[in-house]
């Protein structure tokens, strides 16, 4: 699907559409298989405090331990709202429901990204009339200051960054406390990076403190490099917290 950032605009303004969400914040529906017996799971979130259904192993759960992990991402909902656009050409509005919306830090900005996950994201282009659908929501997200992604694994990053957040993001339910937090902002107090093999033997010794420190990247406390191999001298920061979005756990606050 090309993208047209002018087309786009002015498509935008003449677009109007109504958007739902939960009134509890909660998924907007659960999965619904049309009778189907598809494979379909949830994932606990810590960063979030909630649950998210899954139906595709192969994209969407991969994309739910990313926002997880990703410490740009204040918070994260799958099937977060309902597109109704008025359809130009019928008389049936054009409905969609994304897999996924995050608020994202952009820049110095903080802005909700609408995600919908396909196996490839030339899939879009082979059918003309899901195609027009997409465009028509995009045009809504730039015309609120959203941003529309079509994305497909690939667009998760490399098999190492991948493998990376699957370790971390495994370890969310580990449990720390204020004094776990104290130790990695000491280590990170001077504003430099820190050892991620120091700060795991700080917390409690290698395995539970890496356990521990992979907890505390999922709430945005340490930041740990993604795109090379962990080892005991990956060099950890702090996140930087100082410029935190309103609210934050609605996708409409």
């Amino acid at each position: 699907m090309k993208d047209d950032s002018m087309a786009l605009a002015r498509l935008a303004m003449r677009t109007h559409a109504t958007i739902f969400i939960e009134p509890d914040g909660n998924p907007i529906r659960t999965i619904i298989t049309g009778g189907k017996r598809i494979y379909t799971g949830e994932y606990q979130s810590r960063k979030t405090g909630r649950t998210h259904p899954w139906e595709s192993m192969k994209v969407e759960w991969p994309s739910m331990m990313e926002a997880e992990v990703r410490v740009d991402v204040k918070w994260w909902l799958a099937q977060p709202c309902r597109f109704e656009i008025p359809d130009p050409d019928g008389p049936d509005p054009l409905i969609h429901i994304p897999d996924q919306a995050l608020r994202v830090l952009d820049g110095a900005q903080w802005r909700v990204v609408i995600r919908e996950f396909k196996r490839d994201v030339a899939e879009v282009d082979e059918d003309p009339d899901y195609a027009r659908k997409i465009e028509a929501v995009k045009a809504v997200c730039v015309r609120i200051g959203w941003r529309y992604e079509v994305c497909d694994i690939r667009s998760l990053g490399s098999s190492t960054r991948r493998r990376n957040v699957e370790m971390i993001q495994g370890d969310r339910r580990t449990k720390t406390d204020a004094r776990d937090i104290d130790i990695v902002r000491r280590l990170g107090s001077d504003g430099h990076p820190f050892a991620y093999g120091e700060a795991c033997e700080a917390l409690g010794g290698y395995i539970l403190g890496k356990k521990r420190l992979h907890a505390l990247m999922v709430d945005r406390i340490a930041s740990i490099p993604l795109d090379r191999v962990i080892v005991c001298d990956t060099p950890v920061r702090l996140v930087d917290r100082s410029v935190e979005p309103p609210g934050g756990d609605r996708l409409i606050d």
